[in-house]
């Protein structure tokens, strides 16, 4: 049950498709979200082992250090615990909208190292006043590791900067 709504009938059919799912008008509009019941349908449909009905109210209500702290980031959004509600509450559309959140906040922490580690290089600084700079404007979390790769090239979310 992956996939995107269509809303128009303009939009072509490739060959990666390898499903079509049409629904009629009123049977979309007869789906009104209620509150959750609690039953436990969408953590047992779900193939990543998380607790959707969590996440989706974690999403509602912006908390974003919760959302991550139970693991919404691991969503394959699949689509299972939307279809299997008997509440019928937007579960992935929730959890989909909170995770884009997050990703656009890790590349853009990302985008601002790499452009800050650019600029520090630039004024041939000692790299210890560079890591001390650094730190006192980016305070990095406990959990949190510094990668390096085979060439000692410091590296953070799949990004290559250099050694300094």
């Amino acid at each position: 049950m992956m996939g995107f709504g269509m809303f128009q009938l303009d939009v072509p059919t490739t060959k990666t498709s390898t499903a079509l799912l049409a629904l009629t008008q009123d049977d979309v509009s007869a789906m009104e979200p209620s509150p959750c019941i609690n039953c436990g349908r969408c953590v047992e449909a779900c193939p990543g082992r998380i607790v959707p009905s969590l996440l989706a109210t974690y999403a509602e209500h912006f908390d974003e250090e919760a959302f991550v702290e139970h693991n919404g980031m691991e969503c394959c959004e699949c689509g299972c615990c939307s279809f299997v509600c008997p509440a019928k509450r937007p579960l992935t559309q929730e959890i989909k909208s909170m995770r884009k959140i997050q990703l656009a906040k890790k590349k853009k922490n990302v985008l601002e190292y790499k452009e800050i580690m650019d600029h520090l290089a630039d004024l041939d600084l000692d790299p210890d006043r560079i890591d001390s700079i650094f730190k006192s404007s980016y305070p990095v979390k406990s959990n949190d590791q510094q990668h390096y790769d085979s060439r000692g090239d410091r590296t953070a979310a799949g990004c290559r900067f250099r050694n300094l």
